[in-house]
């Protein structure tokens, strides 16, 4: 019988934290004017809100204003690089 009552407490523990975690994506929903689309899909825009906000946190605080910028810059730079490659060895299958 004790196996059954841990069950009902880690349930209810389990829907304590997904209820935490959609309601922490909302802040994110509120301040960009999009509550609407939060009400109608909780569940599946909840890691979309969580993501946007702590990336958003992230950016405010470092300490520079730029880090974020600077990291998709380097990150645009790889991606363009590997593009000129492709680019090269397809004009090689080509010959």
């Amino acid at each position: 019988m004790a196996l059954f009552g841990n069950n009902a407490k880690k349930q209810a523990k389990l829907d304590a934290e997904k209820e935490k975690y959609y309601m922490a994506s909302r802040e994110f929903y509120e301040e960009a004017d999009m509550l609407n689309i939060w009400e109608k899909y909780p569940e599946h825009v909840a890691q979309a809100g969580n993501i946007m906000k702590n990336k958003l946190y992230s950016s405010l605080t470092a300490n520079s204003a730029n880090l974020y910028e600077m990291v998709q810059i380097q990150q645009n730079w790889i991606k363009i690089k590997q593009n000129e490659e492709i680019i090269e060895l397809l004009k090689n299958l080509n010959k």
